[in-house]
């Protein structure tokens, strides 16, 4: 069965090829083809080595394969493997045609033409790293370390021909110092670097080595290392002490202050000297004295950081869900109960939780002052049950506990399961708890010796026999561990220890039970195969198909059979993308079908076993995948309710750490609707070289942002690196629980859709809550980390109802699902998903994976996404939103969107995107040989974002073909009014005193919600006449705030809406207020932007070009803003005779186009140029005083029309020189000039 994939796709080396691939497109679909693969080879290759693999699809028999073209000899075909034939030269000849021809196969297969690649070999180069030393450097210190760059053989041998008169030498590898230095005598000396023993041979190598002075100076005493993790040992050592300046004498350490016992020094080691602990104290300041110097040094303090470590068991009871008549010790393990007479009932709730898996901790009964008393012991319940409740046994909410008399209560109903045996004081009872299949096991363990699950011989969780059936273990339901104190008097008082894994068990723990919180064994491994049994027998085809009811067709055979497809039947069969959604035209819409094919018509028709409820018709670049089981989450109504091998997999690793090995195969994989492969393991590493996961509607990562309408709360304003934030409805802190992630956000931009989609935003782990309803600060969160944004309450709420999950926009802090908390690397793995698969968690990295889909991975709700060496030649990729931080690394991509800015910072690093970048987040970066636009003709990067403004835009040392939109090289997202509806924004909004006045009420209209897209504060807006596209002015928005059922958007502008005789307005948000383009190659708009003068100003406010006779029909180019300066300069003349004329700069749409900024009325500005004499023409209006009556120029005669400018004048976009097309003249006749404008955006 031919699999249709990019593995036929032609390498893209030059236009000449590219066209070539374009062409063959349509090849692959249909009749018999060969096929190579491997294209490329180095110029050093010997003769014989292998280039690729020959083999032929789409026909039957055994193909011979000769070469009709071998490149003049340079290839030769050995049985089905091309090798080279001779000698290659990559200076020669960047790449080489063959053509190869095959006989044996039924039908005939045509001659194809293929592109063989010449790599570059670069010749070796000695290297080395460090240049400078200091003066005071010793004989033999190390300079730099020498090696040699790029390949070659042998082993390097280092000489030095020039040693700069005997300062330097080599010993082995290093450059070091072998005579005394001056900075003053000589601040630099230059040697030569010989190297033999190589092949091929390397060329000496010049260095200048820096000295730098060394300042005399008073000894100080010096610290290198300030950080020391929380669990360090004693003696553990923080740094070296050692004292810099001039002086005599050997210096000896002390501690004047040792922050009260915790450090010690040993000669010139700061240590630990007690336990240290993050959570009481996150620094520490010591005080050093040094004596035995001349002169002396003063004592100097410093500042030790102590670094928190997630504990290999991090659960433990959660200060903040806890009764005031509990204390909490030991690292908040022990409970005490005091004699409070106003406490009977006491519980405490633990900080980790689980909706799914298998889990075990231990709780000691340490004190006991008066028997056992009813409801004290050690259970489970839910979060919102009340602490008062889970003491007494109260509500209908989730509960459960063994007493520690032995009685066990199920709270759902109310009911006691039964009496195990009693814990006696000193004993330690052990609780596992099962919540995929909804049970219990207790036991007691005394002086070391377990007794037996739940009383009786016969029960054990390891192999699920025995279990107390739990009505309480409702699933989906979110439980915590708690320990109960209740009292049957005032005057009890009881004392319990918690050991949640982080030292060893009374008893071992149960085979595949966790620790609640995490820490699963360090270094566990686990096979898909050999361990979960996968069965990686899937075949997938990328097809254009037509479903009707539950007949499936392909427009190509993908399901040949001999044997009338008997194979087929009972497979399991996912279509990714079954019917085009209605109301969501959004990549990889559609319902997921999932069933299995019941009948085989022939290659190209198969029948199903359910019908489709939204109908394909002829659905191109489908990815439909079969096979005979399905290795993802259980389908009731197909299979019964048998998870498959991967879903088993996460569930028994949840909160864990594991590294899954997923052997070479294809493994179906049918989920609900973006349901996460791994999620809520803690800490996954994938190896899955050869292995392709396929089907449809899974994801990778974790899960993200809670779902539902009570999981945020909104907060009271709060400036950047302030720690916490405070609810404004107090009681909304039980949405939220120490050790697990938030998200703080403002300014909504979405309506509808998951997740939130906000301007500014950013992760959190909370460290503290504070929800004691007696104490001034409740409802207060505390963070690990500062904010690095301000929020305001103030902000508006631009929809609603409040709660709503997109109904963001004051400050508002939502939870995190806590799986959230999830870190994933995945190496090798292929990815065969037709439907966006997404990708949520908090740091997630794809090392050399490939994505065969048209839409691929789809980034969102994550802290960190790293792509390396990864493929998706065909995936049109959105990077969705709230994700911190996106980076491609050395990939090759069809197309980047981004739908939104709240992308806080992508990075693309030597990638090639095929097509176009279309949108920017806040911050983009390409760089380092990276390229937009592969595909010639089409590729463009597109700066500016659907919802709220871009920032900056940072391109250097890469290729971008096309930009902005082709034709008029404008970017920037349009607004022309609320809804969408056109009626221009000077129609739908008021604007008063610079003020715009936006009613709050219904904003949907068609599926765009304007009203909220834009108005962000510190927003740069551009005003455009809709009946001219003219930009006409600019304004930034300095506020924005609720009033009433109004938000006010307060803005630099003044007065009303500006008057364009009745024309309508529009808002076009800035796409780059900071572009900085460095040594970017391509079309003319980015050679222009590379100017060193356009660096780090706002996109379309400079331009410089030189021109040489030809722009007549040069394509308009935006520079948009109030005209600061004009430098025009003839290097070269015309020839008067034939080529008479001049150069007339028209900054607007029409020559008589210029905005008046006084009261936005059109003008006639067009200054012209005489091409007949040489010299410089300078406009200088940068200080804004007005009129600027005259140009300076230095030409010496001249018939220019320079006209002065009596008051500000906008150029309002599509400047465009305009003068008679020399280009066909001979060089030395045409003029050679150029034109630089520089414009204020007024931001």
């Amino acid at each position: 069965m031919p699999v249709l994939n990019t593995a036929d796709a032609l390498y893209v080396g030059s236009d000449a090829v590219e066209a070539v691939y374009l062409g063959l497109d349509q090849v692959y679909a249909s009749g018999p083809l060969i096929r190579l693969t491997g294209r490329t080879v180095a110029e050093t290759a010997a003769t014989g080595t292998t280039v690729g693999t020959l083999s032929v699809i789409n026909a039957t028999g055994t193909p011979t394969f000769t070469l009709t073209d071998s490149a003049g000899g340079k290839f030769a075909i050995t049985g089905t493997t091309l090798k080279t034939n001779a000698a290659l030269d990559y200076e020669t000849a960047t790449f080489h045609t063959i053509t190869v021809h095959v006989t044996g196969m039924t039908p005939t297969v045509g001659d194809r033409t293929f592109i063989v690649l010449v790599t570059d070999v670069v010749e070796p180069v000695i290297v080395l790293t460090g240049t400078s030393i200091a003066e005071s450097a010793s004989i033999g210190a190390v300079v730099g370390t020498l090696s040699v760059a790029n390949a070659y053989t042998g082993t390097p041998v280092f000489t030095l021909p020039g040693s700069a008169g005997g300062k330097f030498a080599v010993s082995g590898n290093n450059l070091t110092v072998a005579g005394a230095l001056d900075f003053e005598t000589a601040p630099s000396h230059s040697i030569t670097v010989a190297v033999s023993g190589i092949t091929p041979s390397a060329a000496n190598g010049s260095f200048t080595i820096t000295v730098t002075d060394v300042l005399e100076l008073d000894p100080v005493i010096q610290l290198t290392g300030t950080t020391v993790n929380e669990d360090a040992a004693v003696n553990t050592t923080v740094g070296t002490l050692s004292v810099t300046g001039t002086y005599t004498g050997s210096p000896t350490y002390a501690l004047v202050d040792s922050a009260g016992g915790k450090f010690n020094i040993s000669g010139a080691l700061l240590r630990v000297n007690a336990a240290l602990d993050y959570e009481t104290a996150a620094t520490h300041s010591v005080t050093v004295s040094v004596s035995g110097l001349t002169p002396a040094a003063a004592n100097k303090a410093f500042t030790v950081v102590v670094l928190d470590v997630t504990e290999s068991a991090s659960a433990a009871w959660n200060p903040s869900d806890k009764d005031s008549g509990i204390t909490l010790s030991g690292g908040n393990l022990v409970v005490t109960t005091g004699t409070d007479p106003s406490f009977v009932g006491s519980a405490a709730r633990a900080t980790a939780s689980a909706s799914t898996g298998k889990y075990y901790c231990e709780v000691t009964l340490n004190v006991i002052t008066a028997g056992y008393d009813p409801y004290c012991g050690i259970g489970c319940a839910n979060a919102t049950k009340s602490l008062t409740d889970v003491a007494q046994g109260g509500g209908a909410d989730p509960q459960f506990i063994m007493n520690f008399d032995g009685s066990v209560y199920d709270y759902t109903t109310g009911a006691p399961l039964g009496t195990l045996a009693a814990c006696p004081v000193g004993s330690t009872v052990g609780m596992a708890v099962d919540l995929d299949n909804r049970r219990v096991w207790f036991r007691v363990i005394t002086g070391g010796t377990a007794g037996n699950w739940n009383n009786s011989g016969t029960a054990n969780p390891a192999t699920n026999t025995g279990g107390l059936t739990i009505n309480a273990l409702m699933n989906g339901v979110t439980f915590f561990p708690y320990v109960n104190h209740a009292r049957s008097s005032a005057t009890t008082s009881h004392v319990t220890t918690a050991n949640f894994g982080a030292t060893t068990y009374a008893a071992s723990a149960p085979s595949g039970f966790s620790n609640w919180g995490g820490g699963g064994a360090v270094g566990t491994t686990k096979n898909i195969v050999t361990d979960y049994g996968a069965v990686g027998d899937a075949q997938w085809a990328q097809a254009t198909l037509s479903i009707t009811t539950n007949v499936l067709t392909s427009a190509t055979a993908i399901w040949p059979s001999a044997t009338l497809g008997s194979e087929y039947i009972g497979k399991w069969i996912v279509v990714g993308k079954a019917g085009s959604h209605p109301t969501i035209p959004e990549a990889g819409g559609g319902t997921m079908l999932r069933t299995t094919i019941t009948g085989w018509t022939n290659s190209s028709t198969i029948t199903l076993g359910a019908n489709c409820t939204l109908p394909l018709s002829s659905e191109p670049d489908v990815i439909v995948s079969w096979a005979t089981t399905n290795n993802g989450e259980s389908i009731a109504e197909h299979h019964g309710s048998v998870d498959g091998a991967f879903t088993r997999f996460r569930n028994d690793f949840q909160g864990q750490t594991v590294t899954l090995t997923i052997p070479a195969g294809n493994y179906l994989i049918s989920s609900g609707n973006f349901e996460a492969v791994f999620g809520g393991i803690r800490n996954i590493t994938v190896n899955a070289a050869g292995a392709t996961l396929c089907g449809g509607a899974f994801s990778l990562g974790s899960w993200g942002q809670q779902g539902g309408g009570t999981h945020h709360g909104y907060t009271a304003s709060v400036s950047a690196g302030a720690t916490s934030v405070t609810l404004l409805t107090p009681s909304e802190v039980s949405r939220f629980f120490v050790g697990q992630y938030a998200m703080m956000t403002g300014f909504g931009l979405q309506i509808g859709g998951y997740p939130t989609n906000h301007q500014l935003f950013e992760y959190l782990k909370i460290a503290a809550i504070d929800s004691d309803t007696g104490s001034p600060t409740y409802g207060k969160i505390t963070f690990v980390t500062p904010l690095v944004n301000a929020y305001l309450s103030t902000w508006p709420l631009f929809y609603g109802p409040p709660g709503d999950l997109t109904s963001g926009g004051p400050a508002t802090l939502y939870a995190m699902d806590p799986r959230f908390d999830h870190t994933t690397v995945i190496n090798n793995l292929t990815i065969a998903h037709h439907a966006q698969s997404g990708v949520s968690g908090l740091n997630v990295t794809m090392n050399s994976c490939v994505f065969e889909s048209i839409f691929g991975p789809h980034a969102t709700m994550l802290q960190n996404i790293v792509f390396n060496n990864c493929l998706g030649v065909e995936c049109s990729m959105e990077v969705d939103k709230i994700v911190t931080s996106a980076t491609f690394n050395g990939c090759d991509w069809n197309a980047l969107r981004f739908q939104s800015t709240c992308i806080t910072n992508c990075i693309l690093d030597n990638t090639d995107i095929r097509l176009s970048v279309t949108g920017t987040p806040w911050k983009l970066t390409i760089r380092n040989g990276s390229t937009v636009g592969t595909i010639s003709g089409i590729g463009v990067i597109s700066p500016g974002c659907d919802y709220g403004y871009a920032n900056e835009l940072i391109v250097s040392d890469s290729q971008i073909r096309y930009f902005g939109a082709v034709t008029t090289h404008e970017s920037g997202y349009l607004i022309p009014g609320k809804n969408g509806s056109g009626n221009g924004v000077n129609v739908d909004w008021g604007m008063s005193s610079g003020v715009i006045t936006i009613p709050l009420g219904a904003v949907l209209s068609g599926g765009e919600i304007y009203t909220a897209l834009w108005p962000v504060t510190n927003g740069r807006v551009f005003l455009r006449d809709s009946a001219t596209g003219e930009k006409i002015g600019s304004f930034r928005i300095t506020n924005v705030v609720q009033s009433g059922s109004d938000a006010l958007v307060t803005t630099t502008m003044s007065g009303t809406w500006p008057s364009r005789s009745g024309h309508k307005l529009s808002f076009v948000m800035h796409p780059a207020p900071i572009c900085t383009f460095t040594s970017v190659t391509g079309c003319p708009e980015v050679v222009d932007l590379s100017n060193s003068g356009a660096a780090g100003l706002p996109l379309y406010s400079y331009s410089k070009r030189t021109y040489d006779g030809s722009v007549a029909a040069g394509e308009y180019w935006q520079v948009w803003g109030r005209v600061k300066k004009i430098v025009v300069i003839v290097t070269q003349v015309a020839d008067g005779t034939t080529f008479p004329g001049a150069v007339t700069l028209a900054l607007n749409v029409s020559v008589s186009g210029m905005i008046k900024m006084s009261d936005y009325s059109n003008t006639t500005w067009a200054p012209t140029i005489d091409l007949k004499r040489l010299g410089t023409r300078t406009f200088d209006a940068t200080a804004g005083t007005y009129p600027v009556s005259s140009w300076s120029n230095t030409a010496t005669a001249h018939a220019d029309a320079l006209p002065g400018m009596t008051e500000a004048l906008w150029a309002p976009g599509n400047f465009r020189p305009s003068m008679t097309d020399t280009s066909a003249a001979a060089a030395g006749l045409r003029p050679i000039f150029s034109i630089e404008v520089i414009t204020d955006q007024g931001f």
